[in-house]
């Protein structure tokens, strides 16, 4: 890669990083279940359906009444064959935990990376 020498070529790196941090982070993740990684979304519409389905499932484990037990959700073999679960909302907290949580913040950490070399000038 050749070497940054303006400050605008610095605005358009950075902007490139955060386009490709992005993308990464809507492309989705896998996780694994019952021994089978499964591909999960996580577009803008299901980051908010993650995020609202988190929050019925702490309800729901507080004692509120209402409430489903059991949270169905999509996922997708490597053939991109659907295949629907029926999680608990243990199981489901940690999906979102460990898997879509912990997709996005690797994903902004690889992107603070490749931003602070950027700026040391090491891009």
């Amino acid at each position: 890669m050749p070497r940054i020498e303006t400050g605008q070529d610095k605005e358009a790196m950075r902007a490139r990083i955060d386009a490709e941090i992005s993308a990464a982070i809507l492309a989705g993740f896998d996780y694994m279940v019952d021994g089978e990684v499964l591909h999960f979304s996580y577009d803008a519409f299901d980051q908010q359906n993650f995020a609202d389905t988190a929050n019925a499932c702490l309800l729901q484990k507080s004692g509120a009444s209402g409430l489903p037990e059991s949270v169905t959700w999509n996922a997708y073999r490597a053939n991109g064959e659907l295949v629907q679960l029926a999680l608990s909302s243990d199981a489901f907290l940690m999906l979102y935990t460990a898997g879509a949580l912990a997709h996005k913040a690797a994903c902004m950490a690889e992107g603070g990376q490749r931003k602070a070399a950027l700026e040391g000038g090491a891009a």
